[in-house]
C-alpha cells in the first residue's frame, strides 16, 4: 500500500502546475480533477491502511494474550500428565515382568502336588513384591522348602 501511495503522489508531483501556457483552461480543469481523484485515493488507501493497523493492534493487544495464557495453562497441565504417562509405563514393565515371573512360578508349581501340604506354597511367596524378589523368592524357597520334600 506504501508503494501505491508513493506512486499516487509522484503522478501529482509530475502533473503540469496550473499556470503552464501550454495547457487550455480545460485541460487544466481536467488536470485538477485528476488530482483530486488521486487525492482522494491516496486519503482512502491512507484510511484502509489506518483501519488495518487498528485491527492489528486490538488483536495483539486483545485477543493475542487470553490465547497466550490458555496456550501456558495447557503446557503447565500437560507436563503432570506427561510426567505420569511414563510413570504408568514403567509401573506397566514392572508388572509385565512380575507376571513373567508368577508365570514361571506357577510352571514349577504345576510340577507339584500342593495339597499334600499343610501349607500351600503360594503362601510362602506373599511377602515378594518386585520381579527379582519374587526371582529370589522362587529360587530359594524350591531348593529349600519344596525341592527336599519332592526329591524324598
Amino acid at each position: 500500500m506504501q508503494g501505491q501511495i508513493t506512486n499516487l503522489g509522484n503522478q501529482i508531483q509530475n502533473e503540469p502546475s496550473s499556470t503552464s501556457q501550454n495547457y487550455s483552461e480545460s485541460n487544466l480543469e481536467e488536470i485538477r480533477r485528476n488530482n483530486s481523484d488521486i487525492q482522494e485515493r491516496i486519503g482512502n488507501i491512507q484510511s484502509a491502511v489506518q483501519s488495518n493497523q487498528t485491527q492489528i493492534n486490538n488483536i495483539t493487544n486483545n485477543e493475542l494474550p487470553p490465547i497466550q495464557t490458555q496456550i501456558t495453562n495447557l503446557q503447565e497441565n500437560l507436563s503432570p500428565l506427561v510426567k505420569e504417562h511414563k510413570h504408568l509405563i514403567e509401573e506397566i514393565k514392572e508388572l509385565e515382568s512380575q507376571i513373567k515371573c508368577l508365570n514361571k512360578f506357577n510352571k514349577k508349581l504345576e510340577s507339584f502336588d500342593i495339597y499334600q501340604y499343610s501349607e500351600k506354597p503360594q503362601n510362602h511367596f506373599k511377602k515378594c513384591q518386585t520381579c527379582q524378589q519374587w526371582k529370589n523368592c522362587i529360587n530359594s524357597e524350591f531348593k529349600t522348602t519344596f525341592y527336599p520334600v519332592v526329591k524324598k
